[in-house]
C-alpha cells in the first residue's frame, strides 16, 4: 500500500475512533435588584438553588426561575440555556437579572372634607384626612365618612410599589336630608272611650299594736257597691301630623257609693265612699300581640264618717300620686292586662291628725280583661283591683286615747263595666 494512502486511512480511523467534544453544562449568573432573593427552579417544593447574586451550572434547556424576597412580589421568569458546540463560547456565562417589585403600595387620600371626617380603607377606619397609608397591591375600596353627608366611595386598583392619590371634594359629600317620619300603619285608635259600671269593694282596716279598743278598733266594710264612670281621651289622634302622640291618652274617673251607716251599741256614724282619678297612660307596642302601658296620675280616695261614732272610725282622705306599669295583650276580641303601681301618699286626711305624726305609703295591683266588639266600638270588661296603704304613727303624749304604732288599710274591688268608643 502506498505510504500516502496508508496515512489517509489512519487519519480516518482515528477520527471515527475518537469521540467529538460533548457539552454538559454552562455557567449561569442570576441576579436581582434588590439582592438576597431566594431562587427556585421549576417549583418551590425543594430547597432554593441559592440566593442572588447566584452563580451556578445548568445543562442546556429551558427553565422556570422563581424569585422570592420578603416584602416583594414573587416573580416567575423563563431562562433558556442554549447548547453551544464551541467549547470556548460555551464557557461564557448565561446571565439573568431582574428587578423585584415591593409588595406594598402607597395610598394618599386628600381633599376638602371637614375635620371630623373619617377615612375607611376596605371597611377599616384608617384615620382623618389627609391620609397616607401603605396597602397591598390589588383592588381597594376607599370611603370617606362625614356626619350629615353622603359618604364618598371609590374603588381603586393598585400595582405593587405604585403610589396612588385620591382627592375628595365637598361636591362629592352632599348633605343628607334627615329622614321624615311617617305616620304609623294601621288604625289610629279611638279618640274617646267612655265606660260606665259598678265596683263591688271590701275594706279591711287594722291598727298595729293598738291601745284602747274604743278609739283604735278595727273596721270592715264588705260588699260595698260603687257606681263608676271612666273616660279615656286622645283628641290628638284626629291630627296625623302629631302621630307621635297617638299612644298617649288622658284618663279621668269618678266613683260614688250610696251612704251607709256603721253602728256600735247606741252609737252610729254615716259613711261615704268617693273616688276621683286623673292621669296619663302611654302605650308602647312591642309586637302585634303584646305591649306595655306606663301610667302616671293622681287619685283621691275618700272614706269619711259623720256621727257620734266618727271619733273611733278610720276617717281617711287619701291624695295619692300613682306611678305604674302594666302588660297588655291582644288576642282576637280579648284585651287582657296585669299591672302594678307605686302609690305615693301626699296626704291621708283626719287619721294622721289623731297622732303626733302619721306617714303612709301604698301600692296597687290590677288585672282584668275586656272584649271589644262591633269594629272595636263596643266593649265589655271585668277587672280586679287591690290597693293597700301602710301607716306608721307616733302617738300624742297628751292624748292617750289614740295609741298605735301603725296601721294597714286594704281595699279589694271587683269591677264590671260596659263602654263605647269613638
Amino acid at each position: 500500500m502506498p505510504r500516502a494512502l496508508a496515512l489517509f486511512v489512519t487519519l480516518v480511523l482515528l477520527s471515527v475512533a475518537t469521540p467529538a467534544w460533548a457539552q454538559k453544562t454552562r455557567p449561569v449568573q442570576i441576579g436581582s435588584v434588590p439582592e438576597g432573593a431566594d431562587v427556585y427552579l421549576g417549583n418551590k417544593e425543594g430547597e432554593p438553588l441559592g440566593t442572588t447574586p447566584l452563580e451556578t451550572e445548568l445543562a442546556p434547556g429551558e427553565y422556570t426561575v422563581i424569585f422570592e424576597l420578603g416584602g416583594h412580589v414573587p416573580r416567575f421568569e423563563t431562562l433558556i440555556v442554549d447548547a453551544i458546540k464551541d467549547k470556548k463560547k460555551a464557557r461564557i456565562p448565561v446571565t439573568m437579572k431582574i428587578s423585584l417589585v415591593p409588595a406594598v403600595s402607597t395610598l394618599k387620600v386628600i381633599g376638602e372634607a371637614p375635620a371630623n371626617s373619617r377615612v375607611l380603607v376596605d371597611g377599616k377606619d384608617r384615620g382623618k384626612l389627609p391620609l397616607t397609608v401603605e396597602v397591598e397591591p390589588g383592588a381597594h375600596e376607599v370611603r370617606v365618612i362625614v356626619p350629615g353627608r353622603v359618604p364618598f366611595e371609590q374603588w381603586i386598583e393598585l400595582e405593587g410599589g405604585q403610589e396612588h392619590e385620591v382627592t375628595v371634594s365637598l361636591d362629592a359629600l352632599a348633605p343628607v336630608e334627615p329622614p321624615r317620619p311617617t305616620a304609623p300603619k294601621g288604625p289610629r285608635g279611638a279618640v274617646a272611650v267612655a265606660r260606665l259600671g259598678a265596683d263591688v269593694s271590701w275594706r279591711r282596716f287594722r291598727y298595729d299594736n293598738p291601745g284602747d279598743e274604743m278609739f283604735t278598733a278595727p273596721f270592715d266594710a264588705n260588699g260595698r257597691v260603687m257606681g263608676r264612670f271612666e273616660a279615656e281621651l286622645a283628641p290628638w289622634r284626629l291630627k296625623p301630623k302629631v302621630w307621635r302622640l297617638w299612644p298617649l291618652t288622658v284618663i279621668v274617673g269618678l266613683g260614688f257609693s250610696p251612704q251607709d251607716t256603721a253602728a256600735r251599741g247606741s252609737e252610729s256614724a254615716n259613711f261615704n265612699h268617693r273616688l276621683f282619678e286623673a292621669g296619663l297612660r302611654y302605650r308602647l307596642k312591642l309586637d302585634s300581640r303584646f305591649g306595655l302601658g306606663f301610667d302616671v296620675g293622681w287619685t283621691r280616695l275618700l272614706y269619711s264618717f259623720a256621727g257620734d261614732l266618727a271619733y273611733a272610725l278610720p276617717d281617711v282622705d287619701y291624695n295619692v300620686v300613682r306611678l305604674g306599669v302594666r302588660g297588655e295583650g291582644t288576642f282576637g276580641i280579648l284585651r287582657p292586662w296585669v299591672g302594678i303601681e307605686n302609690r305615693l301618699v301626699a296626704g291621708g286626711g283626719d287619721l294622721d291628725s289623731r297622732f303626733k305624726s302619721g306617714d303612709a305609703d301604698g301600692f296597687g295591683l290590677n288585672l282584668g280583661v275586656l272584649a271589644r266588639l262591633v269594629d272595636d266600638k263596643l266593649e265589655f270588661g271585668l277587672g280586679y283591683d287591690l290597693v293597700r296603704f301602710g301607716w306608721a304613727f307616733e302617738p300624742v303624749d297628751t292624748n292617750p286615747m289614740y295609741v298605735a304604732s301603725g296601721a294597714s288599710d286594704t281595699f279589694h274591688s271587683i269591677r264590671f263595666w260596659v263602654g263605647g268608643a269613638y
